[in-house]
């Protein structure tokens, strides 16, 4: 019995030591795709990675190693590049892009201690980009390849066409601009979505942009003659508010339709008959206003007739604003 319990202990304990020792990765890997090699990895070991094929499409991986841990071949392979990893209890490996996961909180997060401040990093980390500017970003970096893929790029102009549609809804979206800055070139598209361009072999930057979209950018490399198929999404751009007014206080404040004021220095300036001030020879200097005739004071006012005028001295009703027939103002 006694012989049993020990043997038992000794099982126990080596299976615990076994358990407790990391898992090390071995292998020549050369021109191995990221995805490959993360597959490979997890038949090795008993890790599983979590990653975004967008992020990790158009890496390969170079390295040789030989019975290293995890952490330290991953260090080595995204020295130089923007992707991060972080491993959890369970031996998931999450492979993010910029910003590492964090994978548990920090020690007492719940219960902070009165007067003193956290010094963690989750306290004051924001993410400034929402989930569509990731989306985005993402699509910028993946490698777009036309043609047939040749390990070493013939020189010479190819023809790349395709179409333009709309992400969502598959519609086509019409007079698109695609162009190439180092180039100087630009198409648009027809009423199909249709397109196409004439690019040296290579690699290029292009951007593609229509109104009531949101502008692209897509590395292109270009090995011969293809398509390449491309998918807009829908931009609305919102405005502030606008308020057009014209006047709107003073409009409130003088109801009048129209006044004019005459200084009696601008009365006085007008030339008069006996040497005495006429007003209403002064009026007919006022735009809109003519007189009715050379030897009468009557005024047309705005195309109305003289009968129509209104006169006012001091609130009072003037009925007869001239004399001696009309032709000296009273």
């Amino acid at each position: 019995m006694r012989n049993k319990l020990l043997l038992f202990l000794f099982l126990f304990f080596a299976a615990t030591a076994s358990g407790q020792t990391p898992s090390l990765v071995s292998g020549h890997f050369v021109n191995l795709p990221l995805k490959k090699f993360f597959q490979q990895v997890e038949a090795q070991t008993p890790y599983f990675f979590y990653y975004d094929s967008t992020q990790v499409d158009s890496l390969t991986v170079n390295i040789l190693v030989q019975e290293q841990s995890l952490p330290e071949v991953l260090q080595k392979l995204f020295r130089g590049t923007d992707l991060q990893f972080a491993i959890d209890a369970k031996n998931r490996v999450f492979v993010t892009q910029k910003i590492p996961l964090q994978t548990q909180l920090p020690p007492n997060f719940f219960q902070p201690v009165k007067g003193q401040q956290r010094t963690d990093h989750t306290q004051s980390m924001v993410i400034t980009s929402t989930a569509e500017s990731r989306r985005q970003a993402a699509s910028e970096n993946k490698i777009h390849e036309v043609g047939i893929k040749t390990n070493t790029i013939k020189p010479g102009n190819v023809v790349v066409s395709g179409y333009v549609r709309h992400e969502r809804s598959g519609e086509p979206v019409a007079n698109a601009s695609l162009f190439v800055d180092s180039l100087n070139r630009n198409v648009l598209t027809n009423t199909e979505g249709y397109y196409n361009i004439t690019l040296p072999a290579g690699s290029h930057n292009l951007y593609v942009q229509s109104l009531g979209m949101q502008d692209a950018k897509l590395k292109v490399v270009v090995y011969s003659e293809g398509t390449l198929n491309l998918e807009m999404k829908e931009h609305v751009a919102l405005l502030k508010e606008v308020v057009v007014s014209a006047q709107k206080l003073a409009n409130v404040n003088r109801v009048q339709l129209g006044m004019e004021r005459l200084s009696i220095d601008a009365i006085k300036k007008v030339p008069a008959v006996f040497g005495e001030a006429d007003i209403l020879r002064a009026v007919l200097t006022l735009p809109g206003v003519k007189t009715v005739g050379e030897a009468s004071t009557g005024l047309n006012v705005r195309g109305g007739s003289a009968d129509q005028n209104l006169v006012l001295m001091n609130g009072a009703t003037v009925y007869n604003p001239s004399h001696f027939f009309g032709m000296f103002a009273a």
